[in-house]
């Protein structure tokens, strides 16, 4: 009996110091999950933290963006009007181009025509010249032939 309660009481010191080695290994794995844990509660809240700074970020990058849709359509619109105020101008300044175009095209038709009276009426004056000049030379002649008459009648008055 005093075997069995050696062996036993040695079986229990055995267990006891298993025990307390298993105790010790559990609180040692215990004590390093509790520092695995503790160092992914760290990177939790820094990547919790980054996630913050990306989504500010991201909101002055959205507002940015919009902005920039906003000044870029607000240009849009400018250039648009713009071109439609050049277009109207050029619009306008073809209309006036035609009309001078059409004003110099009358101008020239005018000319000619001028220039046909022209010739026409020089024509006219020199057949008018020449038969001035007929006429003269004949109302001389005629005056001529009217000195002689009366020169004669005056003689024949005288004879009488």
């Amino acid at each position: 009996a005093v075997e069995v309660a050696f062996e036993a009481s040695h079986a229990r010191s055995a267990l006891e110091e298993r025990l307390s080695k298993e105790v010790d290994a559990a609180k040692a794995e215990r004590e390093n999950l509790e520092r695995v844990v503790a160092e992914l509660r760290g990177l939790l809240e820094e990547a919790e933290n980054k996630h913050e700074e990306l989504k500010h970020a991201l909101r002055q990058e959205k507002e940015l963006h919009e902005a920039a849709s906003r000044l870029l359509e607000e240009h849009r619109e400018d250039s648009n009007e713009q071109v439609s105020e050049v277009q109207q101008e050029l619009d306008h300044l073809s209309g006036q181009l035609e009309q001078k175009e059409d004003d110099i095209m009358q101008i020239q038709f005018d000319m000619v025509e001028l220039r046909t009276q022209f010739a026409d009426q020089a024509k006219l004056f020199s057949e008018n010249a020449e038969e001035l000049e007929q006429g003269r030379s004949e109302l001389a002649e005629k005056n001529e032939r009217l000195k002689i008459a009366r020169k004669r009648q005056e003689e024949l008055v005288s004879q009488m």
